[in-house]
């Protein structure tokens, strides 16, 4: 990163082998290494159903996400700061309005063509008053409090069993002979990770590894998942067959 950098973009937390990253203090950076020549971009794509996103207490120019991710539909989150969306070139139709969603253009957006998906729409927003829902029941927060309120104490209570249960896992894999977890494997770092968690053994690759577990009853899956680039760069971790050195 240098005065020529003009996006930085990365993610919040790894969906190959489950490692929250600092992202506040890349966007951070970003700032301070371009002198505030860059933007930057977050993918919280993993992250999202494992923790709270807080735009503003990370920075961030732009945050994106999926809400399938924490029980809702398939669609698309993006979060711009309202200057950089005003004034970034966007594609549209000429008979499109080119300003943010207001009263005023009917909730349209510059950044939107056609006409919305307003069930998905109605499903995240469902979606999003449940994890709240949980803020009460499990989170310690009153009934009448305000949606974030609510929202942050969900999110606490989703991040603690979560916590428990990751704890019990690495616990036990580190028993396990011939297995080796991938990513961040202290229990007492455990929030420097999200409850995904990626595995080898030792004598049988991804695929084998992953029938025999599902065998058992141990639902899993083998692959990348979409970690393309982490794959190449593993050293043959990511498929169980290591480069010797």
């Amino acid at each position: 990163i240098d005065q020529r950098t003009r996006l930085v973009a990365c993610g919040a937390a790894s969906n190959g082998v489950g490692t929250v990253h600092d992202v506040a203090t890349v966007c951070a950076a970003a700032q301070q290494m371009s002198d505030g020549r860059a933007m930057s971009f977050v993918d919280a794509v993993h992250y999202a159903p494992h923790g709270h996103l807080d735009v503003q207490s990370i920075g961030c120019d732009f945050l994106a996400c999926s809400p399938y991710k924490f029980f809702g539909p398939h669609a698309g989150v993006l979060f711009g700061k309202r200057s950089l969306l005003e004034q970034l070139p966007a594609d549209r139709l000429d008979c499109a309005d080119n300003s943010l969603p207001s009263e005023a253009n009917c909730d349209m957006s510059r950044w939107e063509l056609g006409t919305q998906n307003f069930e998905a729409m109605a499903g995240v927003e469902a979606a999003v008053d449940y994890v709240a829902g949980l803020g009460p029941r499990f989170g310690g927060a009153e009934a009448t409090a305000g949606r974030r309120e609510r929202l942050d104490a969900g999110w606490r209570a989703i991040a603690a069993h979560e916590d428990e249960l990751k704890k019990r896992f690495l616990t036990g894999a580190a028993g396990l002979r011939g297995v080796r977890l991938l990513g961040v494997a202290d229990g007492e770092r455990s929030a420097r990770r999200t409850a995904t968690f990626a595995i080898a053994k030792q004598g049988l690759s991804s695929q084998e590894l992953a029938q025999k577990l599902c065998e058992r009853g141990v639902w899993c899956t083998a692959g990348n998942h979409y970690a393309g680039f982490w794959q190449a760069q593993s050293g043959g971790l990511a498929t169980n067959n290591e480069r010797s050195e």
